[in-house]
């Protein structure tokens, strides 16, 4: 069999004829799984852009170790809202459509549920500071500080709920324009907010933008793609009984998926300090901005297979389509431009993070086969590998990434974050040739 024979190949011939052809890319922008996926990935470089710019008023405005600070702050709030959200995000993806002539009955519940979760999850985490995260102690003792990061927590809790109905109702562009209200308004605030040069400053921003996202979200947006829906505190019982097994199972997952990223910069900022802190959690925010590609085309694919199981198939094959033609240039792009990227932030920035942002960069292309099989589970709801999957990546990666920080630094945790996801990426590769080749002989 020739090269242009292979499947590969064609794939690549395939992509090559849709970009030089302006009639085949508005027919790729019809499709709803490309459509969603677009607008999700214009929301996540809104979010990313805005981001940089964020930690850069950040990294210029205020000290080194206020930064470190208040990234490990806002680490902390999205622990706890990972803890919080129970897998209900996915559930409302997965589940909606079943609720289509009553979609404010699942929408409702669902944001219910999480906002008293969140809560709870909040007032734990600070209850237990002085075992988990001794650094932050400060929250506790000031009640300001307390009473917002608690009412921050449940506002981020709303919004990933927020967003995850647009997706669900295949209105993703509304998740664009919240992430870009957030965006402005948190950079608007940091600048405004940085006379009193403190950590909590730059957390506060970072709420007060998300609450005005939020409020636009609930009472302007979601009217929109759901006609009819108003907001209401209700629980319905038969929705959560619907929704508890796959739930739980993808709260699980999410919350094993997400935790290496989230106590990361716990770590580093107990272990390393705060001002190491601030290196690291610059170095891994600039390597993550490409992780949006491959996250956002495979939550379009959970939507659009939610939707359409039946050719569950077909939205497999253009999933692997655009991550192919997008991700590989941008891990080329960031790997090259990594010093450059990190020098906006100051000369300390690139001389300490450049490394772990190529270390972590090089990580996102197993990532990308990874996140793909977890979402083609969650079509299938394969519950036992919705859950195995990321424990295998998290214990991994947390477990090495403890004997990597004390011998080499922070460098040490992207190695063994692109170790764990090398790992489980493999051998989902060698089990899809082996299913192949089985299928074919």
């Amino acid at each position: 069999m020739s090269f242009k024979d292979c499947r590969l190949y064609k794939i690549f011939d395939e992509l090559r004829a849709t970009v030089t052809s302006k009639d085949r890319m508005k027919e790729v922008i019809r499709v709803p799984l490309y459509s969603n996926a677009l607008f999700l990935m214009g929301a996540s470089v809104f979010s990313s852009l805005i981001g940089f710019v964020f930690w850069l008023v950040a990294a210029r405005f205020y000290p080194d170790e206020a930064v470190g600070l208040a990234s490990a702050l806002i680490s902390a709030m999205g622990l706890v809202v990972s803890f919080s959200k129970l897998g209900l995000e996915l559930g409302l993806v997965r589940y909606l459509r079943r609720y289509s002539e009553d979609p404010k009955a699942i929408i409702n519940t669902v944001f219910t549920v999480g906002l008293l979760a969140s809560v709870a999850a909040a007032l734990i985490f600070v209850a237990g500071l002085d075992l988990w995260s001794p650094a932050l102690l400060f929250i506790r003792e000031n009640p300001l500080y307390l009473t917002a990061f608690i009412f921050f927590c449940a506002v981020l809790s709303l919004n990933t709920f927020s967003d995850h109905s647009f997706v669900a109702s295949r209105r993703s562009g509304f998740v664009v324009a919240s992430g870009l209200i957030f965006g402005v308004l948190k950079v608007i605030f940091a600048i405004v907010l940085a006379s009193f040069l403190t950590s909590f400053s730059i957390f506060a921003s970072w709420g007060i933008g998300m609450t005005a996202a939020l409020i636009i979200s609930i009472f302007v947006f979601l009217p929109i793609a759901q006609r009819g829906y108003r907001f209401a505190i209700t629980i319905r019982k038969k929705v959560l009984s619907d929704m508890l097994g796959y739930s739980f199972a993808n709260y699980l997952s999410v919350l094993l998926w997400g935790a290496p990223a989230l106590i990361f910069p716990l770590m580093v900022v107990n272990l390393l300090g705060a001002e190491a802190n601030a290196y690291f959690y610059i170095g891994w925010a600039v390597s993550n901005v490409i992780v949006m590609i491959p996250i956002s085309v495979t939550t379009s694919l959970l939507a659009e297979g939610s939707f359409d199981e039946a050719n569950l198939k077909t939205h497999i094959l253009r999933s692997l389509k655009i991550i192919f033609l997008l991700l590989v240039p941008a891990v080329v792009a960031v790997l090259l431009l990594a010093d450059k990227l990190l020098w906006l932030f100051g000369t300390q920035y690139s001389a300490s993070a450049t490394e772990l942002v190529r270390i972590m960069t090089l990580g996102v292309l197993p990532l990308a086969v990874n996140i793909l099989y977890l979402n083609i589970k969650r079509v299938q709801k394969d519950l036992k590998m919705i859950v195995g999957m990321p424990a295998f990546i998290a214990v991994i990666s947390i477990v090495l990434a403890l004997i990597l920080l004390t011998q080499i630094g922070f460098n040490g945790i992207g190695i063994a974050w692109l170790a764990a996801h090398c790992c489980c990426a493999a051998a989902i590769v060698v089990n899809w040739l082996w299913r192949w080749r089985k299928r074919n002989n």
